[in-house]
């Protein structure tokens, strides 16, 4: 786990099991999943206005390089990373 995760406390397993679907609706990925905890992930290639705006500028000089070089960059910049634990206090 990343130490960026931000990490949302639940009352019970069933509020787990309601945020997580709530999170893959959203988009997330389960990554990893007990009955009390439940780490999510979302990544992201970027946009197509902006895969389509870095293809109109660099697709010339970089033959499409430029457009690969963004995904991996939005890929890594735009990750997020949720924490579901179940609270037991």
């Amino acid at each position: 786990m990343s130490n960026d995760a931000r990490v949302r406390r639940v009352e019970s397993e069933n509020e787990l099991h309601d945020k997580i679907d709530d999170y893959q609706f959203r988009g997330f990925n389960v990554v990893e999943r007990s009955d009390t905890q439940a780490r999510l992930q979302n990544n992201s290639y970027g946009t197509v206005g902006m895969h389509i705006l870095w293809f109109l500028l660099t697709f010339w000089f970089t033959v499409g390089l430029g457009n690969v070089g963004y995904a991996i960059y939005a890929y890594q910049a735009n990750s997020k990373e949720v924490l579901l634990k179940v609270d037991s206090s």
